[in-house]
C-alpha cells in the first residue's frame, strides 16, 4: 500500500498564477507604517484589475504581462512584501499580492482518484488475503 506507484507525477510544467485580494481596510487593519497609493496614481490596467479583485475579493492572473508592474508578487507575501494600502474615493483597501505554483489537472485528478483507488484496491487486496489464508488455516486444521 505504500507503493511509489500511488505518488503523484508531474506531467509538464507546474502552472504559475499571479493572485490579487482585496478587502477594505478597517480598524483591524495593522498599521504596518505603509502610506495608501492613491488609486488615481495606477496605470489603466492596474486599476481595471484592482477593481475586479475589489469586486470579487481575489483575481488571479496565468500571464506575467499581466501583472502590476509596480508591485511584487513573492511567494510568501508580508506586509514589508506583497501587501499595499489603496486609497479610492475616501475608502482604503489592503491589496496583498502573491505568486502559488499550482501542478495542474491530471496531477490533481492522481492525488483525487487515481491515490484513493489504488490505496482502497491494495487495502482490500491484503484484507481478502488475510481472509483467505484464515480460512485455508481452518480448513488445513480441521482435516
Amino acid at each position: 500500500m505504500a507503493n511509489p506507484f500511488y505518488l503523484p507525477v508531474s506531467v509538464g510544467q507546474p502552472s504559475t498564477e499571479y493572485v490579487h485580494t482585496v478587502q477594505p481596510a478597517d480598524a483591524s487593519t495593522p498599521d504596518y507604517g505603509t502610506d495608501p497609493i492613491a488609486y488615481e496614481q495606477l496605470p489603466p490596467d492596474a486599476r481595471e484589475l484592482f477593481d475586479a479583485a475589489r469586486e470579487s475579493r481575489e483575481v488571479s492572473v496565468t500571464d506575467p504581462d499581466d501583472r502590476i508592474e509596480r508591485f511584487a508578487y513573492p511567494e510568501n507575501p508580508s506586509p514589508e512584501n506583497g501587501f499595499y494600502l489603496i486609497e479610492r474615493e475616501g475608502e482604503t483597501y489592503e491589496l496583498w499580492t502573491r505568486t502559488i505554483e499550482s501542478d495542474g489537472t491530471v496531477v490533481l485528478l492522481q492525488r483525487l482518484v487515481v491515490q484513493p483507488a489504488a490505496f482502497l484496491l491494495g487495502f482490500f487486496a491484503i484484507f481478502a488475503g488475510g481472509l483467505l489464508a484464515r480460512r485455508a488455516a481452518s480448513r488445513a486444521g480441521s482435516t
